[in-house]
């Protein structure tokens, strides 16, 4: 079925009915939406009229088919491939909307200093009407947010920051006609930034995006209703959200938005990374992409005119019908690779710099296809980087998740691509003050991250969390028993030289900022109020820069250009008494791919347990 031509055939009566078609196209058939149909309640012929609104978000600084990070081609999505889709649906009555979070990643920050992003640039030329900001623009520091929307030709929306004068950074929305049509866009961003970049929005104020979005929609109306403005034909959530609500803060997800704003008729979502087209509740439709570009999003209005051309009446919305567009084969439109070409190549220089040596190999004790080595023992990767923490913290202790997939730093030359192999995100260095009992339940919550082993499994099963949310510690040695129930699995926790931590003992811990803000600081997710870890110092070594930057600095100038590629094994799994003989089939059957891992959220591994009955 060719979702462009399908029509909502009901009666023109003022009501609006959400179509959504879900699944991924990449249909190059761009006919106009025009339609005649037959009004059912009069005979009357009227002429429908159509608006599109093409959505991009979470780009995530991807400008062409390349990763910069790991320095190798990725024809998965880019901003240039989503240049030359929007240029096959685009008409004279489209709007391009971006949802945020474009400058952040695939070594996207070495060019905020530049006058005008690149990525800005690219948006710039492909001609975006409406932006908002993402979390991940916040990372920076509010006078890149500044830059970044002040570069910007589109209309940059958002209706939920204030400054310190309690003035709102943007306008919290914007009408467009098209096609007679009037359509206003309400932008916001999750107000969970105040969690992830608390520093940098000192003094600043982040509220409700119900609340702002029910606040517009009656400044709107009233301004209507007093005829001040032209009635508005459809009112379209522009929210970079996620689909629910995240560390339990109120209307931080766009389910809980769209409930507490009924008179929405779509929400155009982001944040969640997740290709989606759904009807909510109230025949709200939301839509959301996957990240750099894999998708894009097309949505298709259709308004009934009928008698309703006078300017002091709204017109019926008719449908949305909503479709997901693959990026993947659509090749790169030539003038934005064009206008790519010198960061193209400062990126790939960038890349490839060679910053030190690694002495030795690393092997692990067993590969697993599909799931990651550091979630079963202790390896190199993990060591050297809360090496590096510990280093620059002056810390006792140092805290870090796996930042990516990749098994261990091979023996040889190590360039810049490789620091983003082995620490892929974005993180400022943090110290906090623990107790002995505080870090025993940080690591209880970490190891949550595994079901509990019982009598017929074979392998290690997860819990559906993000590999992220799974941290280990340097400089404390410690067992983790998945026997046993959550909360009850660290067991042999001691200093390097075999003294018992005890629950009143003081400790230096090393974190990453988005582990402090996102877990530690927050009651209710490890610690109550009254028990959370005292901030002993932030932006550690920050005229270094963030932790990619540390571990540079220490491989170069701490250790003279060379490393060893060598592993504390200061913690292990136990409590998995499964027959060896049963296990290494096992581990044979998922390598070879007889047996598939079901994987969760985030790509977390193997949530199904795999047992005996599975071997028969």
């Amino acid at each position: 079925m060719n979702v462009k031509r399908m029509m909502c055939m009901w009666p023109a009566v003022v009501m609006t009915v959400a179509l959504c078609l879900c699944g991924c196209s990449n249909d190059t058939d761009t006919a106009d939406f025009q339609a005649e149909t037959t009004n059912e309640i009069t005979g009357d012929i009227e002429q429908d009229k159509n608006v599109r609104i093409i959505v991009t978000s979470d780009m995530h600084g991807k400008m062409l088919g390349f990763d910069y990070t790991l320095d190798e081609p990725d024809m998965s999505g880019s901003l240039a491939q989503v240049s030359t889709a929007i240029e096959q649906y685009r008409d004279d009555n489209t709007i391009l909307v971006d949802v945020g979070d474009t400058i952040q990643d695939n070594l996207a920050d070495i060019f905020n200093d530049e006058p005008v992003h690149p990525m800005v640039q690219g948006m710039n030329a492909i001609g975006y009407d409406i932006c908002v900001t993402g979390n991940h623009e916040y990372n920076y520091g509010m006078d890149t947010v500044r830059k970044y929307m002040n570069t910007l030709d589109a209309k940059c929306l958002l209706g939920n920051v204030y400054d310190e004068k309690m003035q709102p950074l943007a306008d919290g929305y914007t009408i467009m006609e098209k096609n007679g049509i009037r359509i206003a866009f309400i932008g916001m961003v999750t107000p969970n930034i105040v969690n992830w970049d608390k520093d940098n929005l000192d003094g600043y104020t982040v509220t409700d995006p119900a609340n702002e979005t029910n606040r517009i929609i009656d400044e709107i109306e009233e301004d209507i209703n007093n005829g001040k403005i032209a009635p508005v034909d459809a009112y379209v959530g522009v929210f970079h959200m996620m689909d629910n609500g995240e560390y339990e803060t109120k209307n931080s997800g766009w389910n809980d938005v769209a409930h507490a704003c009924p008179r929405l008729n779509i929400i155009l979502g982001a944040h969640g990374h997740e290709c989606i087209n759904s009807t909510l509740e109230g025949d709200i439709a939301v839509v959301e992409n996957e990240s750099m570009g894999k998708t894009i999003q097309v949505v298709n209005m259709t308004f009934a005119t009928g008698d309703n051309t006078k300017t002091d009446m709204a017109k019926p919305l008719k449908g949305i019908i909503t479709e997901s567009v693959k990026i993947n084969d659509y090749e790169e439109d030539a003038e934005i690779v064009k206008l790519f070409a010198p960061y193209d190549e400062r990126a790939k220089e960038y890349s490839e710099t060679v910053i030190g040596t690694i002495a030795g190999s690393w092997q692990p004790k067993e590969m697993i296809e599909g799931i990651n080595p550091m979630l079963l023992e202790d390896t190199p990767v993990q060591s050297l980087i809360q090496e590096v923490m510990m280093y620059y913290a002056d810390a006792d202790v140092a805290l870090s998740a796996p930042n990516t997939n990749e098994d261990g730093v091979q023996p040889g030359e190590m360039a810049m691509s490789d620091i983003s192999r082995i620490y892929r995100y974005v993180n400022s260095l943090y110290c906090v003050k623990m107790s002995g009992l505080q870090l025993h339940k940080y690591l209880e919550w970490s190891a949550g991250c595994y079901q509990q082993y019982e009598d017929k499994d074979v392998m290690v099963a997860f819990n559906d969390v993000p590999v992220y949310m799974f941290d280990t510690a340097s400089g404390v040695n410690y067992e983790i028993d998945i026997s046993k129930p959550e909360g009850e699995r660290i067991v042999n926790l001691t200093y390097p030289d075999g003294k018992e931590v005890a629950d009143d003992d003081e400790l230096k811990v090393a974190v990453n900022d988005y582990r402090y803000s996102t877990s530690i600081s927050l009651p209710g997710v490890i610690y109550e109020k009254d028990d959370i870890p005292q901030l002993i110092e932030t932006d550690i070594g920050s005229d270094i820069g963030d932790i990619r930057f540390l571990i540079i600095d220490y491989i170069k100038n701490v250790k003279g250009g060379t490393v060893e590629n060598k592993c504390d094994n200061n913690w292990r799994l136990i409590g998995c008494d499964w027959d060896e003989q049963a296990h290494n089939k096992a581990v044979k059957l998922v390598n070879n791919k007889t047996i598939d891992l079901t994987s969760g959220k985030k790509g977390t591994p193997c949530i199904r347990k795999i047992t005996v009955d599975d071997l028969k």
